[in-house]
């Protein structure tokens, strides 16, 4: 071979080493670049329920006894910091009883006592932010804490007897503005997430049967939500 073909072919040959190498290096990296940054997480809607009890509400006269609450959410999970934040509409329902005697010189029978029961008839709504501790370990097992309005829709019914009188039942009802603060723990479980949960709501009352005071209470429950 003549050197001046040798030359030739050895500047052919760089030639395309140069042209193929960056490709190469390109379709290499590509894939891990992609797969660093999950671009296309559209976050998800949720679908929940969970039950529990409801306990230590004050009232006026003596304290609401304890209760169960059903609720029902429904909501979307942001994308954002590893599906950290979640924003939940539910709605829930309890009715804690209250009973107790009392003294009253207009009744003139039964040595002036009367026995009286109430229940409290709550229909409760709202919406809550929530955040999720989704950033320890690969987000399995998430503490959450969030905060919310709340609406209340009440009704106080209340009845009583002195002895073998009847007292008539009596019927009261309002809607207040009130808070919600759950504090909680969920895992992942199938196509969603079980949780458990200490829920904490709060609204004044200002019925003429309770007087001035409040349906604030502390509930303890359980539930699951799917991930759709």
């Amino acid at each position: 071979m003549k050197p001046h073909t040798a030359i030739l072919v050895a500047l052919g040959f760089a030639s395309a080493l140069a042209t193929t190498a960056p490709r190469a290096a390109f379709a290499q990296e590509s894939p891990t670049t992609d797969s660093a940054t999950p671009t296309h997480d559209r976050g998800a809607f949720v679908v929940g329920l969970k039950f529990g009890g409801l306990f230590a509400q004050p009232f006026t006269e003596g304290r609401l006894g304890a209760s169960f609450l059903a609720s029902v959410e429904v909501g979307y999970v942001l994308p954002f910091v590893r599906r950290g934040f979640q924003l939940l509409l539910d709605v829930g329902y309890t009715q804690p009883t209250a009973s107790g005697t009392m003294l009253d010189p207009r009744v003139r029978s039964n040595g002036g006592n009367y026995d009286w029961n109430m229940i409290q008839r709550e229909l409760v709504t709202g919406f809550t932010v929530m955040y999720r501790l989704t950033l320890i370990g690969q987000g399995r097992v998430a503490p959450y804490i969030g905060v919310g309005p709340r609406l209340f829709f009440l009704q106080t019914v209340i009845s009583g007897s002195a002895g073998a009188s009847v007292i008539s039942e009596s019927r009261e009802q309002s809607m207040r503005f009130g808070l919600s603060v759950p504090l909680g723990v969920d895992i992942g479980l199938g196509p969603g997430r079980v949780f458990i949960e200490a829920l904490m709501l709060w609204a004044p009352v200002q019925h003429r049967i309770t007087g001035d005071s409040s349906v604030g209470s502390i509930n303890a429950l359980a539930g699951y939500r799917l991930m759709l």
